[in-house]
């Protein structure tokens, strides 16, 4: 390279810059010693430093890095950062000086060796500790999972570039999960982040349709946020302090470890009714599930549905487990156990509704037929009425089945039409999607968490009946307890909040829209006709 050749990595320092934000972190941490600067380019951290009052030592193995670092009266030290000995060259240079924080900025995703990378960082950390204190540990590294990027996947494209999330000289590449599992296998904990947030970067094609304003994009956008709070970070800046001088390991939970199901039963310890939900669970033929009783009330009800859990059987009573939750709205209990929840599916049984001995295995039969989506039974429904005391019921009429066969997605716009304890969730997708029930609604926050999931998912029907949904005509079910105005109001607050984004259909959609603008065409013309040949209505006629 001759000595005017323009440096690769000659990037401007400004406000909002990696270097900068990298900068920050480390000021904020008020620690004290060296900046030790690895893979440190032209040195433009070292300039971002020294405001602060910073003192920065580079290292870096390109020789033109080195020299342009040097001339521009910088500290800097050649230095193979893969070389066995590079934590002792780096630790004898730095000799005794206190260091305040070791830096890797776009460095690891140039490795061929990202763990060996993070062993040689907790080394140096563990070398540069003090008695009372220990440097800091700021990375960045782009995030290869921008939406940019992952529109462009979409179209079968990867343009590698010069520079930018493509670099071509790129051999790792990361996502925030993935950064997260390395630097926690190291005995790292995250203390603060300062990300880049970049909008469109350099993969950015404006006339494409998978970008900016186009309803596929729109549509795009929407299921990214739901995945992933980081589809707008171009570089990932993050610092981390030491808590585990050894080596820690980094194991996620695989869906095929817990139980087929997750059977969330929300109480207020109050109804004896929750004995019959109880017991036909127990009588489950398929008994691969767990009950997470979610006890919406104070402590003392909460020992006491432990007791009733003890009761049963030692094979049934093992898998339930008594949560209490203090406060919040009728769906703070259902979003405590999706946090807990270790089933593949997950449903939802209220505590005075019962399920048939087949319920999971329906569940599990729909699910084998149709991997991935929500699964669905069908409903029996029976009405009840408050007797004698508050908890004391009647069944007062017989078993009615007015809910659809099969799931209709333009029907269950219109309203829900598919209660509870009808439906189970994949687990995997719910977490990865971050659906929760919404907690500020009075009423329908079953029906807004099931399109949500299911607008995305579709549905597996199994058609048989395996639930009783008992609904209150006087006393102690929720639809007696709101009026009629909060129905409304929540019902039409789900539907704005649906229509905020944009909605995948199933096939077979358009034919069904369709018949239905004809049929109302066909009512607006029988409609005229008969005002037309109908004489006016009078009073008193």
């Amino acid at each position: 390279m001759s000595d005017d050749a323009p440096l690769r990595y000659d990037f401007a320092v400004h406000p909002g810059s990696t270097y900068e934000r990298a900068a920050a972190l480390i000021a904020s941490a008020r620690l004290a010693g060296l900046v030790v600067d690895l893979g440190a380019g032209v040195g433009a951290l070292a300039e971002a430093m020294a405001p602060y009052g910073f003192e920065t030592v580079g290292f870096d193995g390109d020789p033109a890095n080195v020299a342009a670092m040097i001339a521009r009266g910088r500290r800097a030290e050649r230095l193979d950062l893969t070389a066995d000995d590079a934590a002792e060259r780096i630790a004898t240079t730095i000799d005794d000086a206190p260091v305040a924080a070791v830096v890797m900025l776009d460095v690891i995703e140039h490795l061929p060796d990202p763990e060996r990378s993070m062993a040689l960082l907790g080394d140096l950390v563990e070398r540069f500790a003090a008695p009372d204190t220990s440097p800091l540990l700021v990375l960045s590294v782009p995030n290869i999972a921008h939406r940019d990027l992952a529109a462009k996947l979409l179209l079968g494209r990867w343009d590698v570039t010069p520079t930018g999330l493509l670099d071509s000289t790129h051999i790792t590449l990361f996502t925030e999960r993935r950064l997260t599992d390395l630097t926690t296998a190291r005995g790292f904990t995250e203390l603060a982040r300062n990300d880049v947030l970049l909008e469109r970067t350099e993969q950015h094609v404006a006339d494409l349709a998978v970008f900016d304003t186009t309803t596929l994009a729109q549509h795009l956008r929407a299921l990214r946020r739901r995945f992933d709070r980081h589809a707008d970070v171009y570089q990932f800046v993050r610092s981390y302090e030491r808590t585990d001088a050894g080596v820690a390991t980094v194991r996620r939970p695989e869906p095929t470890d817990g139980p087929f199901c997750s059977v969330i039963v929300r109480t207020q310890g109050e109804r004896p009714m929750l004995v019959d939900a109880l017991v036909s669970l127990a009588a489950q033929r398929d008994r691969d599930f767990e009950v997470l009783l979610m006890v919406h009330a104070d402590e003392r009800h909460a020992d006491r549905i432990r007791e009733l859990a003890a009761t049963f059987e030692p094979g049934f009573a093992e898998r339930i487990q008594v949560h209490q939750v203090s406060g919040g709205g009728r769906s703070a209990p259902l979003n405590a156990a999706l946090d807990v929840a270790a089933g593949r599916y997950v449903a939802v049984l209220d505590d005075d509704d019962v399920v048939t001995s087949d319920w999971i295995a329906s569940f599990r039969r729909a699910a084998e037929r149709l991997p991935g989506r929500a699964v669905r039974s069908l409903v029996a429904v029976q009405w009840v009425e408050q007797r004698t005391g508050l908890a004391d019921f009647e069944p007062v009429s017989g078993f009615e089945t007015p809910y659809p066969q099969r799931f209709d997605f333009l029907d269950s716009v219109r309203t829900n039409r598919t209660p509870s304890c009808a439906l189970a969730f994949p687990n995997e997708t719910v977490r990865a999607l971050g659906v929760r029930f919404d907690e500020t609604l009075r009423v329908c926050e079953d029906w807004k968490f099931q399109r949500e999931v299911v607008g995305l998912t579709g549905v597996s029907d199994d058609g048989v009946v395996t639930s009783v949904y008992r609904r209150w005509r006087t006393g102690g079910g929720s639809q007696s307890e709101e009026s009629a105005d909060t129905w409304i109001v929540d019902h039409e607050r789900v539907v704005d909040d649906l229509d905020d984004e944009p909605t995948l259909v199933p096939a077979g959609s358009m034919r069904r829209i369709h018949e239905l603008y004809r049929r109302i065409e066909q009512l607006e013309v029988e409609l005229g006709r008969r005002v037309d040949d109908d004489p006016p209505f009078r009073f008193g006629d």
